[in-house]
């Protein structure tokens, strides 16, 4: 029998509860997201209050770019009384998901812009029309 602080306290929880943490636990910080994801996902089918996976479920879905499960994973996580336990680690995750998208967007906004650019200078070189300077 494991000790982990999976529900709020120090409570001895089911041996293969504690391997299915371990197991995920190791294919994550191997960068194997796919592989933990999915022993994530069966711990939390047999103990959907396990804070301390729904944590790494969210960082988890953070690093693979799956943004709405990754906040739904933290919103699941802070109705749960062991919350307060991971107060930090859950606004700095939600930090870090707010960063991550808006650094997309404006690389996207960049990378249209560029485009745009491109085909600017395209058609100018074949004679065509412009694009528009933007206002």
């Amino acid at each position: 029998m494991g000790f982990r602080i999976a529900s709020g306290s120090w409570d001895a929880i089911d041996t293969s509860i504690d391997q299915l943490y371990q197991s995920a636990q190791t294919t994550y910080l191997k960068g194997q997201w796919y592989q933990a994801e999915a022993v994530l996902l069966r711990l939390l089918r047999r103990e959907p209050g396990d804070a301390e996976a729904l944590l790494m479920l969210a960082t988890l879905k953070r690093h693979t770019k799956q943004y709405d499960e990754a906040r739904e994973a933290l919103d699941k996580l802070e109705r749960l009384d062991a919350s307060r336990r991971w107060w930090f680690e859950i606004h700095r995750e939600k930090q870090l998901l707010k960063e991550r998208e808006e650094a997309e967007t404006e690389a996207q906004a960049t990378s249209s812009k560029t485009k745009a650019d491109n085909l600017g200078e395209q058609n100018a070189e074949r004679g065509g029309p412009s694009l528009p300077e933007a206002a």
